[in-house]
């Protein structure tokens, strides 16, 4: 019973923050969209891409197997903390090397973007202070990183809308985003490492076994980096085919439909380590809760696609304005995709759970391979439109149809067929009572 009351305190902590971050952002990017107009609001959203793409790279696959390291070893706060640490100041590092790469591959080719380029590549040694986050997935103490977040996404917010009622432009919405980052820092620091009496002085970072980390993390390194390419790939190649306006109309459907694929996120953070305690003591339960975890996620995302199907239209229109009507059909296809993106999101942790990162690895390139084929074909064709398309391609064929090609991932892809028949959560929230 206190299991189940953790779980739930947990995931109502992390909707409240995801629910928030739904409703105001929302709302926010709706504003910064019509002050910006198409362009600026698209060259603002293209840097974030190549700052996200960053930002995966830097976290050097570790995420996840953070979770499940601290989730193992939960007695042993020594080892924990040294796993956290340690992983902290390889994410530094990466950081560094990638912030000097993309400074001066700016100042080479594009001198007239150097300032932006700089200032939003500096994030990444604030993002590095997310291994905190996956330090408390893993331990399952949601309420303070998720208070954190929260407060510092108002904050911002409130910055945000100042901006726009000042018409300070778009550099100040650049400024806003290293900032944000800056700000979680300090509050991840303040709140919830001093709380936890972790050190983290160089000294604390083990060699040895970062290696041992990089060792078993380098799969997850390029599957990630291949995941996160061929869910920005659409607004990368909408510059380079379209230009800024199409990337504008394109970012303000994903500040809708990322938005929402925060929620499966969260509810994946909150459970995952309990089924990973559960497969030591009943595999046959395990892999039950798992599908019973992929049957719920896809039946929510069919709810929302339909829903988002009915209101698209009226949503962009009364948000963004008539300059946005084409990111109408951009939502009703993302939305439609996130059925794929539960699958991957919820098989992603199963492998890793499984210590089978180069499947991951293969699916996510896979996936990449599509997407890029299918964007290159279709936005000369359908532009915003069909980038959506492509990005669905890409998530079906990473996520779904990769398992029914591959042997070992097939009894996946038919657990994941069987999921959209709700007789599984039925029977698995039946046996847990």
């Amino acid at each position: 019973m206190q299991k189940k009351s953790s779980v739930f305190k947990n995931t109502i902590w992390m909707l409240l923050e995801k629910g928030s971050r739904l409703i105001i952002g929302v709302l926010v990017s709706s504003l910064m969209a019509r002050n910006l107009g198409p362009d600026g609001f698209g060259q603002l959203n293209y840097y974030i891409s190549l700052l996200t793409i960053a930002s995966v790279l830097s976290s050097l696959g570790l995420n996840r197997i953070i979770v499940r390291e601290v989730a193992e070893h939960l007695e042993d706060k020594l080892c924990c903390n040294s796993t956290v640490v340690t992983a902290f100041y390889l994410r530094l590092t990466a950081s560094l090397f990638l912030w000097l790469m993309a400074s001066v591959f700016s100042l080479l080719f594009l001198p007239e973007s150097i300032h932006f380029v700089v200032i939003i590549f500096f994030s990444l040694f604030f993002i590095s202070f997310d291994v905190f986050d996956f330090y408390a997935q893993g331990t399952s103490d949601f309420k303070v990183i998720s208070l954190c977040r929260l407060t510092t996404f108002l904050i911002t917010s409130l910055l945000k809308i100042a901006i726009v009622l000042l018409d300070g432009g778009l550099i100040a919405f650049v400024w806003l985003v290293m900032i944000e980052y800056f700000l979680v820092a300090i509050f991840f620091y303040v709140f919830f490492i001093r709380r936890h009496h972790i050190s983290i002085a160089p000294a604390q970072a083990k060699i040895q076994q970062g290696a041992e980390l990089a060792m078993e993390s380098w799969p997850e390194i390029i599957a990630g980096f291949g995941a996160i390419l061929f869910m920005r790939l659409d607004q990368i190649f909408l510059q380079w085919l379209s230009g800024d306006a199409s990337v504008g109309i394109y970012s303000a459907a994903t500040r809708i439909t990322e938005a929402w694929y925060f929620l499966p996120s969260a509810i994946i953070a909150t459970t995952f380590p309990k089924l990973v305690s559960l497969r030591n003591l009943s595999y046959e339960r395990y892999f039950e809760g798992i599908r019973a975890l992929m049957s719920f996620l896809i039946i929510l995302s069919v709810a929302v696609a339909l829903f988002f199907s009915l209101t698209a239209d009226w949503i962009v229109a009364l948000l963004f304005g008539s300059t946005y009507a084409e990111s109408a059909n951009v939502i009703v296809l993302h939305t439609w995709g996130g059925i794929f993106l539960c699958m991957g999101i919820a098989s992603g942790s199963w492998l890793v759970a499984e210590r089978k990162l180069k499947l991951n690895l293969q699916r996510n390139l896979f996936g990449l391979a599509v997407s890029a084929v299918a964007n290159w074909m279709l936005i000369p064709l359908y532009g915003v439109t069909g980038s959506a398309c492509a990005t669905v391609a890409g998530l079906a064929a990473a996520f779904y149809f990769f398992d029914l090609l591959h042997p070992q991932l097939r009894p996946m892809f038919w657990l994941k067929s069987r999921a959209f028949l709700p007789i599984h959560l039925y029977q698995f929230v039946r046996d847990r009572k």
